[in-house]
């Protein structure tokens, strides 16, 4: 089976890292995947490593959040190239996010599409345009959990499929006078690492640190960020590759996203190595936390709801809730499980497609006549 896979992005976010995950799943069901993005980010590497040929297109850039009328011209522009450049001989058509969907209305392609929604469409433009390309395409659509799912249910049935995440392993980190709370992910307003920094200002008995690079998002928050911690005790330990390591090391991992986020995929990865998470209970992330049980919830991201949570999950026995975030991972979030549903899915499609038509029953046949 040949799976086209289009993705907006090069460098690593969430979103790509689930597609990383998916190419040695399809590898070994025999199917020839190729993979279609702009730039040449981490992603392209990470692909040619497993053998997967990757198809250079142009896309962008555009402003980091609210889009200019600049942006939308040159969105059109992008969308039609590639409709009109793009090889589209495929089984299958796999859209790992929005922005390329006009590009797949405008081609019309003899296959089925398979789009997979890993974050909120919270600008009306996005949403109506990707609801054009859904019908137009008449697209299957998954989204990565209910929240986000619930603004794409006018255009389509919508799967739930929550991601899933390699086993990182239960860890222990070593003694020390103070708790270690970190945050990890790219640095970007939705993530929060703002209003982190301001609840480690009323926390003075902890240590802190932040794990990410800003990434698809302006530069001047990240200054903002740094400059606001300048004095306390937190350390700024750059992008890592090596998740499980970064874990490892804290006592609490904090998710102090806003509402614009899905379900963070750093959550799932501190699930898998028995770590307790307190985040914010926004977006989906209340899907996949239990406050108290396998996770801590505060009511908002401010930095006083995070200081208060920060202190609560230290109090109230991390070890135990640590391990119910370990059953949780193990029953419900493991990557394999993840792979087996997204490849279920993109198969269905083209066995749909390509099943002989039933012969009408006598009493259909009636009917009809």
């Amino acid at each position: 089976m040949k799976v086209l896979c289009l993705d907006q992005f090069s460098d690593l976010g969430g979103a790509q890292h689930c597609l990383l995950d998916l190419m040695p799943a399809m590898l070994q069901r025999g199917w020839s995947p190729r993979v279609a993005l702009p730039g040449d980010g981490a992603l392209v590497q990470r692909l040619a490593a497993l053998g997967v040929p990757v198809e250079a297109i142009q896309l962008g850039p555009y402003h980091s959040g609210f889009k200019t009328l600049t942006d939308a011209a040159q969105m059109a522009i992008d969308a039609r190239r590639i409709a009109r450049t793009l090889s589209w001989n495929a089984d299958v058509i796999y859209v790992n996010g929005p922005r390329l969907l006009p590009a797949v209305a405008l081609a019309k392609p003899q296959c089925p599409v398979v789009f997979h929604a890993h974050s909120h469409l919270t600008k009306r433009y996005a949403a109506r345009l990707a609801g054009w390309a859904i019908r137009r395409t008449n697209a299957s659509v998954i989204a990565n959990c209910e929240s986000v799912a619930e603004a794409l249910r006018k255009y389509a049935d919508v799967e739930i499929v929550y991601n899933g995440v390699e086993d990182l392993g239960e860890s222990t980190p070593a003694p020390r006078e103070a708790p270690r709370v970190g945050v990890i992910g790219r640095i970007a307003p939705e993530k929060g690492q703002l209003e982190f920094v301001r609840a480690a200002r009323l926390l003075p008995e902890c240590q802190f640190v932040v794990y990410g690079a800003r990434m698809f998002s302006d530069p001047a928050y990240e200054a903002q960020v740094r400059r606001e911690a300048a004095g306390l005790p937190i350390e700024f330990a750059g992008w890592s590759d090596h998740i499980g390591e970064a874990v490892a090391e804290l006592d609490l991992l904090v998710v102090p996203s806003s509402g614009l986020e899905a379900t963070t995929r750093v959550i799932l990865e501190a699930f898998s190595a028995g770590k307790p998470v307190l985040a914010a209970a926004a977006g989906g992330i209340p899907e996949i936390v239990q406050d108290g049980v396998n996770g801590f919830l505060t009511a908002s991201n401010s930095p006083e709801a995070l200081a208060e949570g920060i202190r609560r999950a230290l109090r109230e026995s991390p070890k135990r809730v640590g391990g119910q975030a370990r059953r949780a991972w193990e029953q419900r979030f493991r990557v394999s499980r993840f792979q087996d549903d997204i490849c279920r899915v993109l198969a269905s499609k083209v066995q749909n497609r390509t099943a002989p038509a039933k012969t009408p029953t006598a009493a259909a046949s009636s009917v009809a006549g």
